[in-house]
């Protein structure tokens, strides 16, 4: 995973993502997801590490490859 060195309000406005606020499944403490954070073709959110194990560090993406959503878009018409 990176994570670009790029401001919060600009990577939203970028990938049209929003800054939520989440609570942690763990210790069940709001914080906000505001950490730029990319994965292969993906882009999205992070919370901070905040002494919870790393699996509940929310973090959610999006996919920014047309030919990933292709792929996906043809996956969940056949199921559909």
């Amino acid at each position: 995973m990176l994570y670009p060195l790029i401001d919060s309000q600009k990577w939203s406005e970028t990938y049209s993502l929003k800054i939520e606020s989440v609570q942690c499944v763990c210790c069940k403490k709001y914080f906000t997801a505001n950490i730029p954070v990319a994965f292969e073709s993906y882009r999205g959110f992070q919370i901070a590490d905040h002494g919870c194990s790393p699996e509940y560090n929310y973090a959610y993406f999006i996919c920014v490859s047309e030919e990933k959503n292709r792929e996906w878009d043809g996956l969940v018409g056949n199921i559909i």
